[in-house]
């Protein structure tokens, strides 16, 4: 197997970066008596940056999103964009995760980069301190021109002191 020197490797996955939209979300902490909120935050190129967005969330039995709680973020708010999720039934699911269907569209113009999504949380009374995974999956784009964009899963990495 032929190693590459470590700074071809960074380019290289600059370069991947520098041309495609990825979501990320900074860390959240909170303790048990405060609510907490995370943010879904778009990073894309501007000459591709995608006019919609849908996804998938999966929130633990850990902590509590209502739908209330779920709101549009900067970036989207400014470009003209409306923010709607759903809960996606589930009673199979064996860890009674809630299940979100989140859609962000509205108009032709382009997301700019940040903050597309705010969720606020509030965690049950006995959380414990582990880290709590909330899972952002199932993520498209579509551009101007009605292209699918594949855009990767993310997660929103929780602690509560």
């Amino acid at each position: 197997m032929i190693s590459l020197p470590r700074l071809p490797q960074c380019l290289l996955i600059a370069a991947v970066l520098l041309h495609s939209q990825y979501l990320r979300v900074p860390s959240s902490d909170s303790d048990r008596s405060t609510p907490g909120q995370f943010f879904i935050v778009l990073d894309s190129p501007p000459a591709k940056a995608p006019v919609a967005l849908q996804w998938e969330m999966s929130v633990p039995p850990a902590i509590i999103i209502g739908q209330r709680d779920i709101t549009i973020g900067k970036a989207a708010a400014i470009a003209g964009k409306s923010l709607t999720c759903a809960v996606k039934k589930n009673p199979a699911d064996p860890r009674g995760a809630v299940r979100y269907v989140c859609i962000l569209a509205g108009g032709k113009d382009p997301l700019a980069n940040g903050p597309v999504a705010t969720f606020r949380y509030r965690a049950q009374t006995e959380v414990g301190k582990a880290p709590i995974r909330v899972a952002i999956e199932k993520v498209l784009g579509v551009s101007a021109d009605l292209k699918r964009i594949e855009i990767a899963n993310t997660d929103a990495m929780i602690r509560i002191r």
